[in-house]
């Protein structure tokens, strides 16, 4: 398409309409006057000009018509759109805003001028904010965020914010969408979620518990049956089998219940993995091809916690291959970059990947994998009842890490394990770890020995148990009458040998600050805490604490 001829300029018009009637024949003395025809043809040509500023005249007004529409429709555009408008400048001040902006922040527009948006950030979410803005001038591209919104005089909004700097770099445009609703729906799809979960959860427990105790009975009852003594201690030892099920069971909850695991040790995986699978792989149908990297890095997580994860990936490989198979395992060095792992920050991770050629996993099962107690398998078969992914990624996230699945309906799954590598130069760390092996507690008979634990029946049993070897020992409840009894016996020259210490009591001091009472009294008292929370601070770490050891219950 040809370009349309610009108009001309009605100056340079009117100047050269001018400069022709000066030069008219008329104006000269010395010339004759003009013929009748001249001065015809000299009039219509500036009646032409004339019609022909007319016209542009015309064209000017029109498009002074269409320029002010148009400025009246962007107007309407921009006050009544339903995003609420903002024009920032780099130290966040509102120098524009439309009516559903105003009507968003709860004041009217003619007050929002030079008042700061982040004001109405809310206090949590404030710093991200700034540094989201800070984000959008450096970029000079367009970014989005979400954060919550404190209106004057209203609730808390959440609202989705798109922003893009000008090309001259001192201001931005910000459109602002109040997405309440959705966030809304989407914590009480997560409630919703949360509970199916528990629920699900809830009755794989009691069925699992069930079970357990049904066998620890009925064993317990035929050992009370007088049978013989090879029946009786054949009953006893299934009952035993079962209640330490049911330990393993507990800890297993009491990881997911657990927060941060703290003071965790140092491990290299190469050490732990190779051990792991191979007890797994040992008697099933399936089998591994393992692949580690020479020189991996240490990371400090508990090796029983990372033996843990391996042998439950191990587990899951196996289950996903009834009739066998191959499962390929790769253990290696991996530098991550920004966002590469979206749940991740950029360094240097050890990737653990257990990949089988199994069954697969479907879209709609994908997203309840790491739920306790989920499975696909039929319910009432204690086999897929239990809690081995939703461990793993427990274990993986509090200590940094991340899991994640990849998987194909008929071709197999890939889980894929990553965990931060540590900082400290592998020397430190064998040091580290030969100082975190304790040697095992002996106590040889006779010892005079303090109990305090607030639960009589067990408290019974380990006197029982410790009298039994030899020893004589008295119980007490709490730590208040712990620490009369150790400063009674000082005072009588009857010292304890050892006091054992109960960490957590419903009522009265527990074992923490006993100790540290114990501690002003006696600065040589051997105390061992007692816990059934293996993965608390001080019992992790108990010599910090002042205990020469520690005990997990059962």
């Amino acid at each position: 398409m040809k370009n349309q001829e610009q108009p001309q300029d009605p100056n340079d018009l009117r100047a050269k309409a001018e400069e022709k009637l000066r030069a008219l024949p008329w104006k000269s003395p010395k010339k004759k006057v003009v013929s009748v025809e001249e001065s015809q043809r000299l009039v219509q040509e500036l009646q032409i000009h004339q019609i022909e500023l007319e016209m542009q005249n015309e064209e000017l007004k029109a498009s002074q018509a269409d320029l002010e529409q148009a400025l009246e429709k962007y107007s309407d555009l921009y006050d009544f759109a339903p995003l609420g408008y903002f024009t920032l400048t780099k130290e966040k001040f509102i120098t524009k805003a439309n009516l559903e902006g105003a009507k968003l922040l709860g004041i009217d527009r003619s007050d929002l001028v030079n008042r700061r948006l982040d004001v109405f950030i809310s206090d949590k979410d404030r710093t991200f904010f700034n540094n989201f803005l800070d984000k959008v001038f450096s970029s000079k591209v367009q970014e989005t965020c979400e954060v919550k919104l404190q209106a004057h005089g209203k609730k808390p909004i959440y609202v989705e914010m798109g922003a893009l700097a000008f090309s001259s770099g001192h201001a931005s445009r910000l459109a602002v969408r109040d997405i309440t609703e959705r966030k809304l729906a989407e914590q009480d799809r997560l409630i919703a979620r949360k509970l199916e979960s528990t629920c699900i959860m809830a009755a794989g427990v009691a069925h699992d518990f069930n079970n357990l105790l049904t066998i620890a009975l009925l064993n317990i009852e035929l050992a009370q049956s007088h049978p013989t003594v090879k029946e009786m201690d054949l009953y006893l030892e299934e009952a035993r089998k079962a209640a330490l099920t049911s330990k393993s069971l507990t800890q297993k909850l009491l990881t997911l219940s657990q927060g941060e695991m703290p003071n965790q040790k140092p491990a290299f995986i190469s050490t732990v993995i190779k051990d792991a699978v191979h007890a797994v792989f040992e008697g099933s149908k399936a089998s591994y091809d393992l692949d580690v990297e020479k020189n991996l890095w240490p990371v400090e997580v508990g090796g029983e916690q990372l033996s843990q994860v391996l042998r439950n990936l191990a587990l899951n490989a196996i289950d996903s291959m009834p009739h066998g198979g191959m499962v390929n395992i790769t253990v290696k060095n991996i530098e991550l970059k920004n966002k590469e792992e979206p749940s991740l920050a950029a360094g240097n991770y050890i990737e653990i990947c257990f990949k089988d050629h199994g069954t697969g996993i479907s879209d709609e099962v994908m997203s309840k994998v790491f739920d306790p107690y989920f499975s696909t398998k039929q319910r009432g078969s204690q086999k897929g009842m239990g809690l081995g992914l939703t461990i793993c990624r427990t274990i993986i996230q509090r200590n940094h890490g991340t899991i994640s699945v990849n998987s194909e309906l008929g071709k197999g799954s890939t889980f894929c394990v990553f965990l931060p590598a540590s900082q400290k130069d592998t020397q430190a760390m064998m040091e580290e770890n030969s100082e975190a092996v304790a040697p095992a507690l002996e106590i040889s008979p006779p010892c005079r020995i303090l109990v305090m634990e607030d639960d009589e029946m067990i408290g019974k049993l380990v006197r029982i148990t410790l009298e039994r070897s030899g020893h004589e020992v008295e119980l007490t409840v709490n730590g208040e009458t712990a620490v009369k009894k150790y400063e009674n016996a000082l005072k009588e020259g009857r010292t304890f040998d050892l006091v054992i210490l109960d960490l957590f009591t419903p009522e009265g001091m527990g074992g923490l600050k006993t100790m540290e009472a114990l501690l002003q009294i006696d600065r040589g008292v051997q105390a061992v805490v007692m816990s059934g929370y293996a993965n608390d601070p001080v019992i992790l770490d108990h010599k910090k604490h002042g205990f020469i050891s520690a005990l997990i219950k059962p």
